[in-house]
């Protein structure tokens, strides 16, 4: 396309200036014949020429164009040929794949390829280069998207090994606040044993203080019996006359004693509702401790709970931030983006406004240079309508003998091979003689009908020479 567009400007061009010039022809045809007249029409007819041989130049490089399509397509059916060859014979399957290999060289060996296969090394060398330098530049950009990449990493292990920090800090304050509940739990343990031994050694020594008061009881209880029984004694040996005295003195006695243990017995009511008192007073002071311990662990835990809370609610506020840089990089990134396209979009505009700018000013001075033209192609129209006679006879004489050239080759490529192919049918290599009048027919279609004839014939006779085979084998 690049090449065609300096072709359509010229005939453009040209069609203007005709279009231009058939006026002021017109108006001179009315007038009597002169010999400038005679010059303007040989102008004319140089013009046509040039158009003429501009149409010829385009049609050249569309069935170019043509061919190269068509060569593509063919080397595309020729690789997929190929491959599957390939595949046939990966499996094992000789003789399909030598068919497909057979049409994949069928396809190559059309003489319109010759030149599609002498530049195709050119061209793979160009898609290798244009290949490595779009790698180039994607391993340019990947390692620009890697360094990014790595800073963002960078800068979030950084992150990172502040929370670990933070979190080894809070770890570390734990630690200490446990430890330090423990030395508490550990303290009121000791408190309360140290309280509930105080409270049984007070116990056992006021038992020990009863036992022995009951043992002195008994003592005394028994020092009184012993004397009781010595005065009964006395008494029985005294006289029986005192019996009456003794009497009154023992119930007197019994009296007294039953007065000191009613009194002993108050004593130790005493004693026991006191160390009631001092066991309730303990109990009070153990569930008061117990409760200020419950308090201060609340307390401990509403304190864990909201240093927790703190944390949380500080990394969720370090993650919004990074959320909202993120939304903020990425915004500024669009941006850069539209804007880039927007100078890509007003540069193409620009560009496109300077370029039909410069081919309406291209234009202008192709009329304007038409215009001064005409007075000097006035003048050499005589000379230039014999030069173009000449040259025009001179082409045709040349487009002749290349027609006969072309028809020449041709048919002794064609002959060349068709003589292949029937030596290949006479050496009795029927597959490869059925391709070669494949290409015949190829060669010579719309060219030369005879060789097509021929050809088709000794293809269906290898057909017919390659079933006979096929059946003796068989059987």
């Amino acid at each position: 396309m690049k090449r065609g567009k300096p072709v359509l400007i010229s005939i453009l061009i040209t069609i203007s200036f005709l279009i231009g010039s058939i006026a002021p022809a017109q108006s001179e045809l009315k007038q009597e014949a002169s010999p400038e007249s005679k010059g303007y029409t040989y102008n004319l007819k140089a013009l046509i020429d040039r158009a003429r041989e501009n149409i010829e130049k385009v049609d050249k490089e569309l069935v170019r164009k043509k061919t190269e399509k068509r060569n593509r397509a063919i080397e595309a059916k020729a690789r997929e040929h190929f491959e599957k060859g390939n595949a046939l014979y990966s499996q094992g399957k000789l003789q399909e794949a030598k068919r497909e290999w057979q049409m994949a060289l069928k396809l190559t060996q059309n003489p319109q390829m010759k030149e599609y296969v002498k530049t195709s090394e050119k061209r793979a060398r160009q898609e290798e280069l244009a290949r490595q330098k779009q790698e180039n530049e994607r391993q340019h950009r990947l390692a620009k998207q890697k360094q990014e990449v790595k800073k963002k990493q960078d800068a979030l292990e950084k992150q990172k090994v502040l929370q670990k920090k933070k979190q080894a800090e809070f770890l570390k304050q734990q630690k200490k606040l446990e430890a330090e509940k423990k030395k508490r739990q550990q303290k009121l343990v000791k408190e309360q044993k140290q309280l509930e031994l105080q409270r049984k050694q007070e116990v056992k020594k006021k038992q020990d203080a009863l036992e022995k008061q009951k043992v002195l009881q008994k003592k005394r209880q028994a020092a009184l019996e012993k004397q009781r029984q010595k005065k009964v004694a006395e008494q029985r040996r005294a006289e029986e006359k005192k019996k009456t005295t003794l009497d009154k003195e023992r119930q007197r006695q019994l009296k007294q004693r039953q007065k000191e243990l009613t009194k002993q017995k108050a004593l130790q009511k005493k004693k026991q509702v006191e160390l009631l008192k001092q066991q309730k007073k303990l109990e009070a002071e153990k569930k008061k401790r117990q409760q200020k311990l419950v308090k201060e662990q609340k307390q401990l835990k509403l304190q864990r709970k909201q240093e927790v809370q703190k944390r949380q609610d500080d990394l969720e506020k370090q993650k919004a931030l990074q959320k909202k840089r993120q939304a903020a990089l990425e915004k500024q990134r669009q941006k850069k983006v539209a804007e880039q396209r927007r100078a890509e979009e007003k540069k193409k505009t620009a560009l496109d406004k300077e370029r039909q700018r410069q081919l309406e000013q291209k234009k202008k001075e192709a009329i304007r240079e038409a215009k001064k033209k005409q007075a000097q192609l006035e003048r050499q129209r005589r000379e230039k309508k014999e030069r173009a006679e000449k040259q025009r006879q001179e082409r045709l004489r040349q487009i002749t003998e290349r027609r006969k050239e072309v028809k020449r080759q041709r048919t002794e490529k064609i002959k060349k091979s068709y003589d292949y192919a029937m030596s290949l049918y006479k050496q009795k290599k029927y597959e490869r003689a059925i391709a070669a009048f494949g290409v015949v027919i190829q060669q010579s279609q719309g060219f030369s009908e005879k060789y097509v004839k021929y050809s088709d014939r000794y293809m269906q006779k290898s057909r017919e020479q390659m079933q006979k085979l096929r059946g003796k084998k068989k059987y």
